[in-house]
Parts: C-alpha cells; structure tokens; sequence
C-alpha cells in the first residue's frame, strides 16, 4: 500500500498554517518530496547496517525485539528483480535500478560476485583471486547504467538482477477550480507521456461537418502520427454533424506534443476525418495533472511529513520550520535507541 501524496501535502500544510508559517506551492512540495523519498531511501541502507552492527553485538533481541527486521520490511518494500541478456559481454542494468543487491544465473546456479573496476587487474594477477566460469563477477561502469561480466560473457547469456528499484518522483497533480480560482487535486494516475484525462475537443485542427449527427461512439482509439499507444476517448457528435466532444478516457504513454491523432470517417461517418494536434496542457508532462503517490513502506510517512517540513523551512525561510521539524527528528531517533 503506497502512502497518499494528497494526505502528506495536506498534513504537511496543515501543521504550517496552524504555525502561521507560510504557504508551499505543489511545485515546491514535488521537488521537496523527491528529495526526501530518496534521503530516506540512503538513511534505511545506513540504520540497517548499524543495526547488523548491534544485533552481531548481541545487543538486539530475537523476535519481535529485533528491529533490523522490521528496516529489512522497507527495503523489501522496493525489491525487484529484472532478467538483462548479454551482448559483447555487456548488459543494461533495468532503469529503475537503485541498488544492485545480486546477480546470477537464471537457473540460479552460479553467484556472479560485485567487484570495482579497478580491483579486476589485481584479481586477474593471480588464478587463486581470479575471476572463473564457476565463480563469475562482474563490475558496473561509470555511469552505472550496464554492468561486465569477468570472465567475458557469451553473447546471449540471461541473468536474474535482484535490487532495489529507485521509487517514482512523487507528484500532487491539480487542476484550478474556475469559479475560485484554488487548487483541487487530481487523482489521475500520472504518466508524463500519456494525455491528459479530459475532453480535447479543443486540439481539434480540423474537424467534419458530416459525420453521423447526434451519436457518441465509446472506446475509440486514434490512430497517430508518433509513437504513442493505449488512448481510448469517446467521441461525441451533435446535430451540425460536427465532432463537439473527444473525451479522454484511457490516457496511454509514448504521446509527445505536436503528435496528430486521427478519428477516421470509418467511425464516426462523414467524408473528413477528425485531426487533433496535441498542444501544451494535452499531455500529462506539460500539465499540472497527475498524481504519483509515495512508494515507500507505509511506516515511513511521518518520517516524509517531518522531513517536507525541514526542507520547507528552508525554502520559505524560516528557521522555525526546520527547528520543530529537527526536534520531530531527533525525538524519532531518541525512541528507536
């Protein structure tokens, strides 16, 4: 279960209205939360290794006493494993990859053992530390998007990535109430090169003045001329047998601005088709629409509220913010010794 983006936004402005504090844009709050999701990330990698620490120590309890466990539950919270296949002894790493915990065999055979780069010449010097087909390793490169496998890798090769997949960016999406001019959240799901769950009636470049008068047809998918694939609207006819309704109901992905969608005479009748332009505000990366919710373990959410309000005293400039959100910090860490 993700933890709500709309109830940490509101909490968040909630404590600083009640502090009479200021005000955080969603602007300011996305950026802030995407900084916080990936700080906490680093600082559950830290406190499960100190608590490794403690429990070898024998300074931690069995059972439900033992809190390396429970740290252990927010890794696995965001635990994947991808299968990536060799090619000139080279494989991409999956792009949402974080941390690389294991790699091996599909068949699980063989252990492939995490080295540096820098370290391989030394290893290769002698056949006791060098790398075999019976103990692989491989190694990342510098921008840590493939990894290489020592000794080479044929061409083909699947392996099993185990990791830690890095969350989505999280995002308050909102659309301007007309008549107020406020905020109001929007739940649609975010997909930044997917369309905008709404009616785009106004893309339209050009429409027909003969289709079928007065009809709706469910569930149409537009041909394009990009990339993108998965939009579904239901079209709405009225009686100057003119399109006057193109409401989106599936957004799809791979839709970029300037893309042309097309609605065929096929479906809707007529002599012309229904050509729409995808303009800025169409698709959900140039929009304020579109929500992503946390991905971190449900635990974690006071820990997100306390650390948004440590950043925002810095971008309001106020100290007293992130005074009361260091003292929140300090208790939390207090309790956990």
């Amino acid at each position: 279960m993700a933890i709500s983006v709309n109830s940490v936004y509101k909490t968040v402005l909630s404590i600083m209205n009640k502090e009479q504090r200021g005000y955080l844009t969603p602007d300011e709050f996305n950026k802030i939360a995407k900084q916080v999701q990936l700080a906490l990330i680093d600082k559950t990698f830290y406190d499960l290794n100190k608590q490794y620490n403690l429990k070898n120590s024998r300074m931690i309890s069995a059972g439900d006493g033992d809190t390396s466990e429970n740290i252990r539950e927010k890794l696995d919270y965001l635990h994947k494993t991808s299968d990536i296949s060799f090619t000139s002894n080279s494989a991409t790493l999956p792009t949402d990859a974080y941390k690389i915990l294991e790699v091996v065999s599909t068949d699980r055979t063989k252990v492939y053992e995490e080295i540096k780069r820098h370290e391989l010449n030394y290893l290769l010097s002698s056949k006791l530390t060098a790398p075999s087909s019976l103990f692989p390793a491989f190694y990342k490169n510098t921008a840590g998007t493939t990894i290489t496998g020592s000794p080479a890798v044929t061409d083909g090769v699947n392996v099993t990535v185990s990791y830690i997949k890095k969350p989505n960016d999280p995002r308050w999406g909102y659309t301007i109430n007309q008549d107020y001019g406020n905020k109001v959240h929007d739940t649609s799901t975010y997909v930044a090169t997917g369309i905008v769950e709404k009616n785009i009636v106004n893309s339209i470049t050009t429409n027909t003045s003969d289709a079928t008068a007065s009809s709706e047809f469910l569930n149409v998918s537009p041909t394009t001329s990009g990339s993108g694939t998965g939009l579904l609207v239901d079209v709405t006819t009225n009686s100057s047998q003119e399109v006057d309704s193109i409401a989106v109901t599936s957004s799809g992905s791979g839709y970029i601005l300037g893309d042309t969608l097309t609605i065929p005479t096929s479906t809707i009748g007529g002599t012309t088709n229904v050509v729409v332009t995808l303009v800025s505000g169409d698709t959900y990366s140039s929009s304020t629409q579109g929500t992503t919710d946390f991905e971190l373990h449900p635990s974690e959410e006071t820990s997100i509220v306390t650390g948004i309000l440590a950043y925002a005293g810095i971008v309001i400039r106020d100290a007293n913010i992130t005074n009361m959100a260091g003292a929140i910090i300090q208790a939390n860490e207090t309790s956990k010794q």
